[in-house]
């Protein structure tokens, strides 16, 4: 099956109104992809029990190869990590691979300018 799309946010600027991130619910079955811009931020959160997401590189000059980066999650956090740059992560037609332990993990991305 096809991964399940996460629809990034631009961020919106300090001159604009705030905007919602929509967090998106790890899809464990079918796992999760974004279309890259290179310059991507990503918001995981959960709620009362720890999860695990899995960041899927590519084999590049920093020596990456495959999946390499699982974080936890605490219970009751909100963690960000990136900007992401496509070098090392994106997969073909420029996509980022994520896959959520659980369903309860929420995914957020934020496009910045």
């Amino acid at each position: 099956m096809a991964r399940t799309a996460l629809i990034p946010v631009a961020a919106p600027g300090c001159y604009s109104n705030p905007v919602d991130v929509g967090m998106t619910a790890a899809d464990v079955g079918n796992m999760n992809q974004f279309t890259m811009s290179g310059n991507d931020l990503l918001l995981f959160q959960v709620a009362a029990t720890p999860y695990t997401v899995t960041l899927t590189s590519i084999a590049d000059a920093q020596g990456r190869t495959g999946d390499i980066t699982t974080f936890s999650i605490p219970a009751n956090k909100t963690y960000m990590w990136g900007p992401v740059k496509q070098l090392g992560w994106a997969q073909p037609g420029n996509l980022m691979y994520l896959a959520g332990s659980n369903a309860g993990l929420l995914i957020g991305v934020i496009r910045l300018g």
